[in-house]
């Protein structure tokens, strides 16, 4: 038995161990594959991440301090500045500052400090908050300097009212509320789509110098929407937006305006900033230049408003408790190349011990045949064994003990050990529930004890008493 038992384990414990085995290896190529996702982290050494980066700037500022905000902007950004001027960082696809962040940014900015958002998503809280399209047209003068004129506003453009009821001043405010309202019409930023984009600088001595930027999956180039800032932007209160790079010698990237003491700075094109291009010295040259801007004092790498996953839409709400929502266990673990190895190997192995190891472990049973009931055979060997030895007392008294075992295992009749006690209410509860005649089942007991008391016991006589028997055998319940 235990060897068919072997034989049975032997096949499934080489399944199982060829299934874990193939489940290793493909956690691990898993693990050792590139990622081409846009992570931008500091410590993702893949293509689009940003350790290359992290790195450098920690190293060509070594007397400046560099704070990660992990946790909250609004609590970990301070408001009161240092003695030199400090610099907000952040680098994402998508900037999900709800906004209590952006109110402790522009605090922070106010105060003299420097922001900037590096992101491709140009349409967020800050920027639809402090920027416009107005209707001015741009006349450029060269690389660096950039000319707005106003459009002549004729009151044709406007309903006929009756002006007696206003002063030069109400008038002039009227016109500004109106081309206000006709900007918001108007997106502050688009987008044009191409596998490559040219990028340049305009302030510096390689500003007419363009880099060739494009988006890779698996070294392959991959069409890609290129965000841009439109033309004829100014700040929430009429400043003027001042473009420091382009895209195609059209389309503006990055821009600065002032806000309260401080400066803020938005660039649409992060993939530049990535491991992919920092490892290119040409390209290295343009993020030092654009990232040279940044103050001498601390500077706060923003790692909490990017790896969060919700509309962009609710940055717009005027709730002032937004929340955002924690990044769950498995997420975690699954971003991290040697927990998620660990997990793929748990869940492998907790599916081979359901399919194998749940089964039960005790030895196979094998099926027995139901048992017969030999008593009668039993009785008729006996009975002809002393058929012919002559002994029919000894017989009789044999067929007495079954009859009487069959009276307690039918009816449940408690019988007295000796035949003095054998009663006249015996005989009638046996008779009650066999329904056969008390007087039958008298007759059996009376016949016993008389065949009991002789000597010897004639074949008529035996043969009498088994009939009786045989009478109550058959006609009982």
């Amino acid at each position: 038995m235990a060897t068919k038992n072997n034989n049975r384990t032997a096949p499934l414990i080489i399944i199982a161990t060829i299934v874990l085995v193939a489940i290793i290896v493909v956690a691990a190529l898993l693990t050792n594959q590139r990622s081409w996702a846009e992570t931008y982290e500091p410590d993702d050494d893949n293509p689009y991440g940003s350790q290359i980066l992290f790195t450098l700037l920690k190293t060509a500022r070594s007397n400046q301090h560099f704070i990660e905000i992990s946790d909250s902007t609004f609590k970990d950004l301070p408001i009161d500045p240092t003695d030199e001027i400090d610099s907000y960082l952040f680098i994402g696809n998508n900037f999900y500052a709800d906004s209590n962040d952006v109110n402790r940014l522009l605090q922070f900015v106010s105060e003299g400090n420097t922001a900037f958002i590096i992101t491709s998503e140009a349409s967020h809280l800050i920027a639809d908050s402090l920027l416009r399209v107005t209707n001015r047209e741009v006349t450029v003068v060269d690389s660096t300097e950039y000319i707005y004129q106003e459009e002549a506003v004729y009151e044709d453009d406007y309903e006929e009212t009756d002006d007696s009821n206003y002063s030069d001043d109400d008038y002039d405010e009227f016109e500004e509320v109106v081309a206000y309202e006709n900007s918001q019409k108007k997106q502050i930023a688009n987008s044009y789509t191409d596998t490559t984009a040219k990028i340049s600088l305009a302030e510096f001595k390689n500003g007419k110098a363009y880099y060739e930027v494009v988006k890779k999956y698996k070294d392959k180039k991959r069409l890609t929407e290129w965000v841009h800032f439109e033309d004829n932007l100014t700040t929430y209160n009429g400043d003027s937006v001042k473009i420091l790079g382009r895209l195609e010698k059209n389309y503006s990237n990055y821009i600065t305006f002032s806000y309260g003491k401080g400066q803020i700075y938005l660039h649409t094109t992060p993939v530049v900033f990535s491991n992919y291009y920092m490892i290119n010295d040409t390209t290295m040259n343009y993020c030092r230049d654009a990232l040279s801007y940044l103050g001498k004092g601390t500077v706060y790498w923003d790692e909490e408003n990017r790896t969060y996953d919700y509309k962009a839409s609710n940055h717009h709400s005027n709730q002032n408790n937004l929340t955002k929502p924690n990044e769950g266990p498995l997420e975690f673990i699954l971003s991290e190349p040697g927990l998620r190895m660990a997990w793929y190997i748990i869940l492998g192995g907790t599916i081979l011990y359901l399919m194998f190891g749940a089964k039960r472990k005790q030895r196979i049973v094998e099926p027995m045949e139901n048992m017969e009931n030999t008593s009668i055979e039993y009785a008729e060997v006996i009975s002809q064994m002393f058929m012919k030895q002559s002994d029919h007392k000894k017989l009789i008294s044999m067929k007495m003990e079954l009859f009487k075992s069959f009276l307690r295992d039918r009816f449940k009749i408690k019988l007295p050990t000796k035949m003095e006690d054998e009663t006249e209410k015996l005989y009638s509860e046996i008779g009650y529930k066999s329904d056969v005649k008390t007087e039958h089942i008298k007759n059996i007991f009376e016949n016993y004890k008389y065949l009991s008391s002789i000597v010897t016991v004639e074949t008529d006589e035996m043969l009498s008493f088994h009939q009786k028997l045989e009478y109550f055998y058959n006609n009982c319940k």
